[in-house]
């Protein structure tokens, strides 16, 4: 999305907290454009991909950013990728899952998430059906 959408764009990589949205979904995601040769797209180079986020040189940004809704509202995000949203199981997450919504003000607006279907019989307090 960052490579092939309208720039510039926002793009943001969210998990259950800070260190697995920035570990774990962020450095594969920044191990993936070294192995394809997407470094030279981002400014600064291999320099330019910092611990949790990275701007190419379309202008769009990656960004790895903590769980909570006050940092992320007023996004012009075009794509967010949700990782293990079984977790997500209180008010404030579900606040941050509202605050994310694609918006209609982007060509392309995406929301993906990755994650499993958490334990049987488990309805998260936040209201997102596991």
């Amino acid at each position: 999305m960052a490579a092939t959408q309208e720039a510039p764009n926002e793009c943001y990589v969210l998990a259950n907290d800070q260190e697995q949205a920035q570990s774990r979904v962020y450095g594969g995601l920044t191990q993936l454009m070294r192995r394809n040769r997407m470094v030279d797209w981002v400014v600064g180079g291999e320099r330019g991909l910092a611990k949790s986020a990275c701007e190419f040189t379309s202008g769009t940004v990656i960004k790895a950013i903590p769980s909570e809704a006050a940092g992320a509202a007023g996004s012009n995000h075009g794509f967010t990728s949700w990782d293990e949203l079984w977790g997500y199981s209180s008010s404030r997450l579900q606040r941050l899952w509202e605050e994310m919504t694609p918006l209609p003000t982007r060509k392309n607006s995406l929301r993906f998430v990755t994650t499993y279907a958490g334990f049987e019989g488990n309805r998260s307090r936040s209201g997102i059906s596991t």
